[in-house]
C-alpha cells in the first residue's frame, strides 16, 4: 500500500505548451505509476508558451506545478532540484516515460546500500515506430562510471535516481547545454559520487522532430564540454580519451562546415583536430580541405 509520505519525488521540466500536452499528461501518468510509494511529481513550466488549459490538466492529476519565466531546460531542471523534499528523486522529460515499476527497482539498490548515491537503470528508445535498447547493457559503471561515460553516456534524463541528501542542488548549478545529462554524470563522477546500475529496461525515450540533439549547436556543444572537462584533475587514461574525443568532435564539425562550403571554418576546426597523437589520424583530411579550397567551392 502506498505510504501518506512521498519518499520520492518525479521532476518533470515542460514548456507545458498545446502541442506538448498530451506527451506531458503521459509523462505524469507514468511517473505516479513507476512506483508502488506515493510520489510526488513536480512540474516545472517554463518559458512563453505555458498553455493555461494543459497547466489545469496537470495540477488536477495531483501535480505540484512551478512556474519560471525563462524557457530554459537546464534552469527548469535546476529548479526543480531545488524544490525537491524527498529522500530521493529522478527527472523525466515531458515526451518520455518511466515504465512500470522502474522507480521502485532503482529505489530497492539505494535502501540496501546507503553508501550509493546515484542508481541508473537501462531502457528503450522509439526509434521509427520501434523500440531498440539504449545501451548493450550496464557492464562496468559501478567498477569504473567515468571510463565507462567515456564510452557511452549512461545517464538519460529519465535513467536516473538519486539521493537527495549527497547529490545537492550545486551538481545541477552551471549546466551544460544540450549535454546536460553528460555533463552532470561527469560532474558525479569528478567528485567520487558511488553509481550503482541495474539492466531492468525501465524507461522509453520518444524521437521528437523538436530533439534538442537535432540541432547543429548539440555538435558543437561537445567541444566545449571536452574542454571543460579537461579543467579537471583526471587519471590519464580518462584524460587521453577525452582529449581524443575533443579531436573526434573537431573533425566533425569540420566535415559539417565543408558540407556548407564554409571553407575558413572548416580549415580552422581540421587545424584543431589534429591535436597529437590523438588528432594525427585526421591528416588525410586535409586534401579535401585543399580540393575544396583550390576548386573555388
Amino acid at each position: 500500500m502506498p505510504n501518506d509520505t512521498p519518499r520520492l519525488t518525479v521532476v518533470i521540466p515542460t514548456l507545458c505548451s498545446e502541442a506538448r500536452g498530451p506527451g506531458l499528461l503521459r509523462a505524469v501518468a507514468t511517473a505516479f505509476a513507476a512506483s508502488r510509494h506515493d510520489v510526488e511529481v513536480v512540474a516545472v513550466a517554463n518559458g512563453p508558451q505555458v498553455s493555461l488549459s494543459v497547466l489545469r490538466d496537470v495540477e488536477h492529476m495531483g501535480v505540484r506545478v512551478l512556474r519560471q519565466a525563462a524557457g530554459s531546460l537546464p534552469l527548469a531542471v535546476a529548479f526543480g532540484r531545488a524544490a525537491v523534499q524527498t529522500p530521493f528523486f529522478a527527472f523525466l522529460d515531458d515526451d518520455d516515460e518511466l515504465l512500470p515499476g522502474a522507480l521502485d527497482r532503482r529505489l530497492d539498490v539505494m535502501v540496501a546500500d546507503p553508501t550509493v548515491s546515484v542508481v541508473v537503470s537501462n531502457g528503450y528508445k522509439e526509434v521509427s515506430g520501434n523500440l531498440v535498447a539504449m545501451h548493450p547493457d550496464m557492464k562496468g559503471i559501478f567498477d569504473d562510471p567515468l571510463l565507462r561515460l567515456l564510452e557511452r553516456n549512461w545517464l538519460a534524463s529519465c535513467a536516473g535516481l538519486y539521493r537527495s541528501l549527497t547529490i545537492g542542488d550545486h551538481f545541477f548549478q552551471q549546466s551544460h547545454g544540450y549535454a546536460e545529462w553528460t555533463w552532470l554524470a561527469f560532474k558525479m563522477c569528478a567528485a567520487g559520487v558511488r553509481v550503482r546500475s541495474i539492466e531492468s529496461m525501465d524507461y522509453v525515450v520518444h524521437d521528437t522532430p523538436s530533439s534538442l540533439s537535432k540541432l547543429q549547436a548539440y555538435d558543437e556543444s561537445y567541444v566545449l564540454l571536452f574542454e571543460r572537462m579537461l579543467e579537471h584533475d583526471l587519471p590519464s587514461l580518462a584524460r587521453n580519451r577525452i582529449i581524443q574525443k575533443r579531436c573526434a568532435a573537431y573533425h566533425h564539425l569540420s566535415e559539417k562546415a565543408l558540407e556548407r562550403k564554409e571553407l575558413r571554418a572548416a580549415l580552422i576546426l581540421h587545424c584543431k583536430s589534429l591535436y597529437p597523437p590523438f588528432g594525427l589520424r585526421y591528416i588525410p583530411f586535409t586534401r579535401h580541405v585543399v580540393r575544396a579550397a583550390i576548386a573555388g567551392d
